[in-house]
């Protein structure tokens, strides 16, 4: 989700660019979003198995590319020998509180934009929702197939939705997070996702 385009807070990426630590946090953010590549594919595979049989090879790229250029980084960082502070706790009641809301809200537009307006509209419903969280879509579109949308348009919708949400963290990680760390990561992030 949006919460975490990093693996530590921006403030703390911020603040160890100077040092030589941003190494360390681009690789710790690059390995989380393999993670959260591979989390996805699981989502789906819960819930419908044939749709995560066409997430496979996609995400399983991607999640693979970010985790070699985290592990290349995390051993230039640990030659390096820059230190990284801990991060803040990223586990909050509101925060589950507001991936429920979005949930709920993003299984009813969706099921709404694909009886009343199509497979485009569930593609733009998924890749806006993407630019703050995938779970919402993976728990939800899923489901509309194969009565609402066919699986292919199931998987692509959750394609969109990651694919939105690697370019938010990349822009955040830039933004927020410095220039040194934002580039690495940015750049690495974006290149495994493409």
């Amino acid at each position: 989700g949006l919460a975490a385009p990093t693996a530590v807070t921006l403030s703390n990426a911020r603040a160890a660019a100077a040092g030589g630590a941003y190494l360390a946090l681009a690789a710790g953010a690059l390995i989380a979003g393999a993670v959260s590549c591979l989390r996805t594919i699981g989502i789906v595979l819960f819930i419908a198995p044939a749709v995560a049989a066409l997430l496979f090879a996609p995400l399983g790229v991607a999640a693979l590319g970010m985790a070699l250029a985290g592990f290349v980084l995390a051993r230039r960082a640990n030659a390096d020998g820059g230190a990284v502070s801990t991060p803040d706790n990223p586990f909050e009641l509101s925060a589950v509180l507001k991936i429920a809301f979005l949930l709920a809200v993003v299984a009813l537009t969706s099921k709404l934009a694909a009886e009343k307006l199509g497979s485009a509209a569930v593609l733009a419903v998924s890749a806006l929702t993407g630019l703050a969280d995938v779970d919402a879509v993976a728990l939800s579109v899923p489901l509309l197939a194969p009565a609402t949308l066919s699986q292919e348009v199931a998987a692509q919708a959750v394609l969109a939705a990651v694919g939105m949400n690697i370019c938010a963290k990349a822009a955040y990680a830039i933004m927020l997070g410095g220039g040194r760390y934002g580039m690495a990561y940015a750049g690495l992030s974006l290149a495994a996702g493409a």
